[in-house]
């Protein structure tokens, strides 16, 4: 089975984001190396390797995994920079960003989903992660600047509050827009806090959710 697993993720390494125009080997061969059925419920199993937006329990959708090839080529994150995701879901992208990164804010608006992501994560000894609970999109402010920033879900607007939070050379993918046309977008805060946008693709997908609850866990 562990084979089977092994080389489903090599076919989506391949087919998927390769042949959507990821060519950074670190990523590429992180997205090999970590097993993304490790975060979905057994009951979605099934669909942890295809080319959709991947139901992972809750309501919540998973972005395909050429898309999140993409972002993460796009925000280039280095293991000396600190990285804040918005819309943690099961944590997937969340380890990726860790193993690239020295550190990873997680939030999210679905305290079940991040208990199910932190074992995930401990799983997988991946231990440079703060997560929390958030209710809306204000970032976390506390510990900005971060120099990169990920929001895994559209939104129709970026909140002025997040480019804020941007450090100097610091970079921001969001996905903007409303339905049916939405664009992958790259936000770089350049010199004199102008921030530099760059459309990076066209799609459609899941919006940032929101819902209550607070607790917090760090490892």
């Amino acid at each position: 089975m562990s084979t089977d697993r092994a080389a489903a993720r090599d076919q989506m390494v391949k087919q998927q984001v390769r042949a959507w125009g990821v060519y950074d080997d670190t990523i590429l061969d992180l997205m090999a190396q970590i097993p993304r059925d490790a975060f979905f419920p057994p009951e979605y199993s099934a669909f942890a390797y295809a080319d959709l937006e991947a139901p992972v329990g809750h309501g919540r959708l998973m972005l395909a995994p050429k898309e999140q090839g993409k972002l993460l080529q796009a925000v280039s994150a280095k293991s000396d920079e600190t990285v804040l995701v918005l819309g943690t879901d099961t944590g997937y992208l969340t380890a990726l960003l860790a193993r690239l990164s020295k550190h990873v804010y997680s939030l999210d608006t679905d305290a079940a989903l991040l208990e199910k992501a932190k074992t995930a994560l401990l799983n997988l000894a991946v231990n440079n992660v703060t997560l929390d609970v958030q209710k809306d999109l204000e970032g976390a402010p506390m510990f900005a600047p971060f120099d990169v920033i990920v929001l895994t879900g559209s939104v129709s607007a970026v909140p002025e509050s997040l480019l804020a939070q941007l450090s100097d050379k610091g970079r921001m993918f969001a996905i903007v827009g409303c339905e049916p046309l939405m664009q992958a977008t790259l936000y770089v805060k350049g010199e004199n806090q102008l921030i530099i946008e760059r459309v990076l693709y066209e799609t459609s997908v899941h919006s940032v959710l929101d819902s209550p609850n607070k607790t917090v866990f760090s490892f």
